[in-house]
């Protein structure tokens, strides 16, 4: 939410920062062929492969990385050809979550590479960057020798009470073993319902999610058995992947911290602020609203990993994002095929309210006939609205569309209707009245079509662009076209996979202004196949 200055703006930068679009893979089919990151989770790595990346996770301090790979069964105690182990990266490196998480996870804090150094040994010395000691990863290694000696008076038996992770285990096991290494509590033999939820929202899954909001209700406050885990899990294998970060976007942490940061520098940008556009001013509901510097983003992956910073609950109407939703409704219920013998599916290369259609089209039955280019003009959006349930009562229409929209946004009481703005625009719809009329005269509508019938069209149309929600719910409603019609919070199929794909390349050819923000926010988060 906010002027299209400042989306322009941010979308221009996170484009810059990471590879959305299937666009930027041209030339090579990696991130690194357009210069950019993929946030989007790549092929796993099997058997010997996943061992340098838990050894590239350690040094580099990617603790999900680390845990993700815990969880799929990896060896804690894995070494390279120097005896090396992630326990001893993470700790030359001073990466001290890493290297609580991998000593949790059963890392043998005595563990000799070929040249007798220990991960103790390589915290201890200078780093060559820092040109100092790593003292706080020190610190822990000397409690951790300072606890096993209480535990085992005799020896140092680090690996009595921690749950360890093995490929010969199952992955609920293996996933139950992984949370209570990043437990709070050290050496943690059991997981929390905190922990959980902690570790669901870290990866952007919100707890009121319908996925997971079941089984989260059913685990009592308090320690959680690896029993209750496994159970759980077995009923609702996502909360499994949702615990351990295997969704659409795997850096999600990282993405959500560069979207904080775009927002606030977009927000402090003079060049972008002196240039704040303006809002509609012929609807008077538009042009009053208190909200003209508002500036929010919100997100949502195509499995449901969530974001949002800034003012994202001001409730918007959704003006001409309404237009591929409407076409969405009407390919449906609808063949296709006999939708576009009705409106066209090309770019007019003219402004969207332009008083035009295509004559190169041609009726039903062959004949010659002009219609509206595409359905994200208006023309093609008034025409698609006479799809939206003809022959019922307007009422019941928009009852309908409103239903649609709240499955996209996976909340049936979100969407509602603003009447001030839809009486606003129904009292200046003078160009859309022309462009009804004119398409009455070229026999564009349906058959039968009446004058009576165009009226409502026109009427329904109006109150599709007047339905209002708040950028949240918008970027759920994105994330469910580029989950082909799934809402990626709900599980409900709502639109085709075909219907998508066509209102994606849609947008994608039309009115890239008007339609940015959901445009954007559906390329942004598409989750890369495996």
């Amino acid at each position: 939410i906010g002027n299209s200055v400042r989306g322009g703006e941010f979308y221009e930068r996170l484009g810059t920062a990471y590879a959305f679009h299937t666009y930027d893979y041209k030339g090579g089919s990696s991130s690194q062929a357009c210069g950019k990151k993929n946030p989007t989770v790549t092929s796993k790595p099997s058997g010997a492969d996943r061992l340098p990346q838990l050894l590239w996770a350690a040094k580099l301090g990617h603790k999900d990385t680390i845990i993700r790979l815990l969880a799929e069964g990896m060896d804690v105690n894995a070494a390279d050809y120097d005896g090396r182990t992630a326990l001893h990266l993470a700790a030359s490196e001073g990466h001290l979550e890493c290297v609580r998480v991998l000593a949790q996870a059963g890392g043998n804090p005595e563990a000799k590479d070929r040249y007798g150094s220990t991960p103790l040994k390589d915290a201890s010395r200078i780093h060559p960057t820092t040109r100092q000691v790593h003292a706080d990863v020190i610190e822990y290694f000397v409690n951790i020798v300072r606890e096993c000696k209480t535990c085992s008076p005799g020896g140092h038996n680090h690996h009595r009470h921690i749950r360890h992770c093995s490929p010969d285990q199952s992955p609920a096991r293996n996933a139950y073993n992984a949370l209570c290494a990043i437990s709070d509590e050290s050496r943690a033999t059991t997981v929390t319902k905190r922990e959980i939820q902690s570790q669901l929202r870290h990866y952007g899954i919100g707890l009121d999610d319908s996925r997971v909001r079941k089984s989260l209700d059913s685990f009592m406050d308090g320690d959680i058995t690896e029993q209750e885990w496994t159970d759980e899990v077995a009923a609702n294998p996502f909360l499994l992947q949702a615990v351990m970060g295997d969704l659409a976007v795997s850096d999600w942490g990282l993405v959500r911290s560069k979207i904080n940061e775009i927002h606030r520098a977009v927000a402090e940008d003079p060049v972008v602020n002196d240039n704040p556009g303006a809002v509609a001013g012929y609807i008077p509901a538009l042009r009053d609203t208190p909200h003209h510097d508002a500036w929010g983003v919100a997100v949502c992956s195509v499995d449901g990993q969530r974001h949002d910073v800034g003012d994202t609950d001001i409730p918007f109407c959704v003006q001409s994002c309404s237009k591929c939703i409407t076409y969405c409704i009407g390919s449906t219920d609808f063949d296709p095929e006999k939708v576009h013998h009705h409106v066209g599916c090309e770019p007019s290369g003219r402004p969207f309210n332009e008083i035009a259609l295509n004559t190169r089209k041609h009726g039903e039955n062959g004949e010659a006939k002009g219609i509206p280019h595409n359905p994200c003009v208006n023309a093609g959006a008034i025409m698609t609205s006479s799809f939206v349930k003809p022959g019922k009562s307007i009422k019941e229409r928009l009852a309908y569309a409103l239903e649609i929209w709240g499955k996209l946004c996976g909340d049936p009481s979100a969407p509602t209707m603003d009447e001030a703005v839809y009486k606003g625009e129904s009292a200046t719809a003078y160009r859309n009245h022309c462009l009804a009329w004119m398409m009455m005269e070229a026999g564009a509508f349906p058959a039968g079509t009446t004058i009576e019938d165009m009226h409502e069209t026109l009427e329904l149309y109006f109150m599709f662009c007047s339905i209002t929600i708040n950028a949240k719910q918008m970027a759920i409603v994105a994330g469910t076209l580029a989950n082909g019609g799934t809402c990626p919070i709900t599980g409900e199929k709502i639109f085709s996979r075909q219907t998508c794909a066509h209102v994606l390349s849609l947008i994608h050819i039309s009115e890239p202004t008007r339609l940015l923000s959901i445009s954007y926010a559906v390329f942004c988060l598409k989750k890369k196949k495996k």
